[in-house]
């Protein structure tokens, strides 16, 4: 069984809202397992620059996910900018 979710957040700093992202979480059946894709697409607002915090942020998440799961972290990990 394949799977799709999405999610749209805003981020708010100082009740100015700095930055607006989409994230899509796919999970595919591959052999035995199962594949993880994420995609997250952002915008930076009212001047803000990230410099790399969102990335950190999904990057805990994900590795909250697979300690929460018992699960043996992946030997790669590929990102595109």
């Amino acid at each position: 069984m394949n799977m799709s979710l999405r999610a749209f957040n805003e981020m708010y700093l100082n009740g100015v809202r700095i930055s607006v992202s989409l994230a899509t979480l796919e999970l595919t059946a591959e052999g035995t397992g199962t594949r993880l894709t994420v995609t997250e697409q952002g915008r930076f607002l009212n001047g803000y620059e990230d410099k790399g915090a969102c990335a950190h942020a999904t990057g805990m998440l994900l590795a909250e996910l697979i300690h929460t799961l018992g699960a043996t972290p992946p030997a790669m990990a590929r990102a595109q900018n």
